[in-house]
């Protein structure tokens, strides 16, 4: 059985220069980061460090004041439902009612 590897420039998830604040208050400075299919990512911090704030930006809750983000090769800004298409989240607190 043989394993397919992605080639190191096939990303599902990328974030470039991404940058958020609140009321001036900056919550994201040039936050940049990219996945390839298989890999996993663990976000660790105190609390204000910008978890919460990716990962919203990540799945659409939020917009970037700069930056951008693709995913599946769809830009999120331009083809927001395309690119949320191809992304499951489950997030910590549920909401549902």
């Amino acid at each position: 059985m043989t394993e397919h590897t992605a080639p190191a420039s096939d990303t599902v998830l990328k974030a470039e220069g991404l940058h958020k604040a609140y009321n001036g208050k900056p919550a994201l400075k040039g936050v940049s980061l990219s996945l390839r299919p298989g890999e996993m990512v663990a976000l660790l911090g105190p609390n204000g460090a910008g978890k919460s704030t990716l990962l919203q930006l990540l799945t659409g809750l939020f917009t970037p004041d700069q930056g951008a983000i693709t995913v599946l090769g769809q830009d999120m800004r331009q083809h927001p439902a395309r690119a949320l298409a191809g992304l499951g989240v489950v997030f910590q607190q549920s909401a549902l009612d």
